[in-house]
C-alpha cells in the first residue's frame, strides 16, 4: 500500500455513504480499519480539539464521522496521508439519515459512551444531533465542497467513491497501489446495512443471554470487540478483559499473530479462563488466523453462534 509509514489512510465520509462497506473491504486488504469509533478516550481528544489520536497507533485506517471532519488537521499531524470521500445520490442519502436515527437513539440507549459520542459527532458535523433535511442537505453539499476545494492540487491524495452505485475494488486497488486480486466486492445493500445496525439493537439482549448461559459470570472473560462493547451488560455480567489490554484498558489491535498469542498466554497465566469474540469482529478470524489456530489448540469452544465464537482456554 503506497502510503508511508507515518501516514493513515482516512474515509472523511458522511455516515450512511457506504461506510460500513469500505471498512470491511479495507479489512479484508490487511489494512487494519475501524469503523466510527465511539471509545471514550477517542470522545475526549475530538473534544479537546487533540487530533493525534490514540486510536492511530493501532489502526492504519479509520472510516465515518466525525473524525474526517477534521481532514486537514489531520493531513498535517499524519503526513503523507491518503484521504477516500464516499458520495451518494443525495435524496437516497437524505432518505437513509432520516430513517437511520431513530436506531441510532435506540442503540444509544443501551450504551452510554456511544450516546455521548454519536451526540457530538452528529452535533459537530451537521449542527444538531437531530434530523432536519435543509440543514443536513446543505451540510452534505458543503462538505463535499470543502474537500474537493482542498484536495483540488492534489488529486492523487484523494479518492472519491459512489459505493452504492457499485465502485469499489477497482477503484480501492489503483488508489491504494495494491495489485489486482480477484475477490467479491463486500458491499452491504441497504436492507444488510439496516439489518446489521439491528443486530447491534433489537438482539443485544440475546446476545448478552447467550454469553451468561455459556459461561459462568464468576468467570475472567478476554473480550475481542475492538472496545465496542465497552459499557455494555457484558461488562456488568462478567470480569472483562478487554483484547488487547494494557493496565485494564484496551490497548488496540495486535499487530500480528504472533503479537496476539503472547498477550493471550499473559492474560491466561493472569487467571484468564475464557475469550470472546464478538460477532462485530468476526474478520479477526481470517486477519489473525494464526492466533484462531492457537486458540483451537489449547482451548474448548461453549458458544458458537451468529453473535459469539467463546473458548474456554
Amino acid at each position: 500500500m503506497n502510503i508511508p509509514e507515518s501516514g493513515r489512510l482516512f474515509a472523511i465520509c458522511l455516515n450512511k455513504t457506504g461506510t460500513t462497506t469500505l471498512g470491511h473491504a479495507l479489512n479484508i486488504l490487511g489494512v487494519p480499519t475501524i469503523d466510527y469509533p465511539t471509545d471514550l478516550r477517542t470522545l475526549e481528544q475530538l473534544e479537546q480539539g487533540d487530533y493525534k489520536l490514540d486510536i492511530l497507533k493501532s489502526y492504519k485506517a479509520v472510516t465515518d464521522m466525525p473524525v474526517g471532519l477534521f481532514y486537514p488537521q489531520l493531513d498535517k499531524l499524519y503526513p503523507g496521508s491518503r484521504f477516500i470521500l464516499t458520495v451518494r445520490d443525495k435524496p437516497s442519502w437524505l432518505k437513509s439519515v432520516r430513517d437511520h436515527w431513530p436506531f441510532v437513539m435506540e442503540w444509544g440507549r443501551h450504551e452510554e459512551v456511544f450516546r455521548r459520542f454519536t451526540y457530538y459527532a452528529f452535533t459537530a458535523v451537521y449542527g444538531s444531533p437531530h434530523f432536519n433535511e435543509y440543514r443536513y442537505s446543505y451540510v452534505y453539499d458543503n462538505y463535499q465542497e470543502g474537500i474537493r476545494t482542498y484536495f483540488s492540487s492534489r488529486p492523487d491524495d484523494l479518492l472519491i467513491m459512489d459505493i452504492s452505485e457499485g465502485e469499489g475494488w477497482e477503484k480501492l486497488f489503483m488508489f491504494l497501489g495494491i495489485p489486482v486480486q480477484e475477490k467479491p466486492f463486500p458491499y452491504l445493500n441497504r436492507k444488510e446495512e439496516k439489518a446489521e445496525l439491528c443486530s447491534w439493537i433489537d438482539h443485544l439482549d440475546e446476545a448478552i443471554t447467550s454469553l451468561n448461559n455459556a459461561i459462568a459470570s464468576e468467570s475472567t472473560l478476554i473480550l475481542i470487540d475492538e472496545n465496542k462493547l465497552a459499557n455494555s451488560a457484558v461488562h456488568k455480567n462478567h470480569h472483562v478483559l478487554p483484547f488487547r489490554e494494557k493496565n485494564g484498558e484496551y490497548n488496540g489491535l495486535p499487530a500480528d499473530s504472533t503479537e496476539a498469542i503472547a498477550d493471550l498466554e499473559r492474560l491466561r497465566r493472569a487467571g484468564a479462563t475464557h475469550i470472546a469474540l464478538a460477532w462485530s469482529s468476526f474478520w479477526w478470524l481470517d486477519h489473525y488466523s494464526m492466533f484462531f489456530i492457537h486458540i483451537r489448540n489449547i482451548g474448548e469452544i461453549v458458544l458458537d453462534d451468529r453473535h459469539w465464537l467463546v473458548f474456554r482456554i
